[in-house]
């Protein structure tokens, strides 16, 4: 069934690399303690780029020589609760009652307060970014207790994402070239990247079980589109021939069209590449999204940036 996909531009329709906002909602009959989709959101692939991203902030920490043994210290505290945030999450995806696996959400307790960074001066620069860092953990750590706690077999419990608007613009600086050489902000920068990994698939997760409303808060994704289908790099795991529903924003134009997944493949960085068919589309909707990608086609032979 995935012959269509691998045929490339053989096929009866063109393919097009686009940008554009897309929601997949799977035709999935939860039937688990807390409502799932059905969908991976913590394969293999991810959780060895998380592994990675752990393992990245621990080695720089070793770096920082001049504030051992400390930085080990909060290096391996921030592990060990990046790692049991993991674990929750990997159970309330699957629709597990995690308020039943008395071990694991007893240990709740343990990292509801964040990391304790007292041991670093509160007048250094240092100290403001670590708490720039343990104020995100515990307000997405919160939320993440709130959605346990509120949700059923029948429905999930949604909240919305905090803007985090100081922590972006302060962490934002240090991934310039000139401040990476600084072994402590390599640990910072380092730091935030895998908590950030960490927290998207939660935010992910949280979107994709709103209601349909303003495509404004879908996710971005550069796609690859033709009037039968599209694929596209996701961060979670979709069974194959799964049915959905694919809802599009193309150039401000909206879409809906009911989907199958046809091809899986490409699992690298953390990411796999998702082919969708679409089914017995609509032909009104498919010749206006074939125009689009015509235009897209004409606008890049002509050189045109919309």
């Amino acid at each position: 069934m995935d012959g269509w996909f691998k045929k490339r531009h053989r096929r009866r329709f063109f393919r097009k690399d686009l940008q554009g906002r897309v929601l997949l909602k799977p035709k999935h009959i939860s039937t688990t303690q807390i409502f799932s989709n059905g969908v991976n959101y913590t394969p293999e692939y991810v959780e060895a780029k998380f592994q990675l991203l752990v393992s990245t902030f621990k080695r720089n920490a070793e770096n920082i020589s001049d504030y051992q043994p400390l930085m080990n210290t909060l290096a391996f505290e921030f592990s060990e609760a990046f790692h049991y945030l993991f674990e929750l999450l990997s159970a309330l995806t699957r629709g597990d009652s995690i308020q039943t696996k008395l071990n694991l959400w007893a240990k709740r307790a343990n990292f509801s307060a964040g990391v304790d960074i007292s041991g670093v001066g509160m007048n250094t620069v240092t100290y403001k970014f670590l708490s720039l860092i343990n104020e995100k953990f515990v307000i997405t750590f919160q939320q993440m207790i709130s959605v346990v706690e509120n949700s059923s077999s029948e429905s999930l419990h949604v909240v919305e994402k905090p803007d985090f608007i100081e922590y972006e613009q302060q962490l934002k600086a240090l991934a310039q070239e000139k401040s990476q050489r600084v072994p402590m902000v390599q640990f910072i920068y380092s730091l935030k990247l895998a908590m950030d990994y960490l927290f998207d698939i939660f935010h992910d997760y949280q979107l994709d079980h709103r209601k349909v409303t303003d495509s404004r808060f879908w996710n971005p994704y550069k796609i690859n589109l033709s009037a039968s289908g599209i694929s596209l790099r996701l961060r979670k795991q979709y069974s194959k021939f799964e049915s959905m529903d694919v809802y599009m924003n193309i150039a401000g134009h909206s879409f809906k069209f009911e989907g199958k997944v046809v091809h899986l493949f490409d699992c690298q960085d953390g990411m796999e590449t998702v082919a969708i068919n679409f089914e017995f589309p609509d032909g009104k909707l498919q010749d206006k999204l074939l125009g689009l990608i015509q235009v897209a086609e004409i606008d890049e032979c002509i050189g045109v940036k919309r």
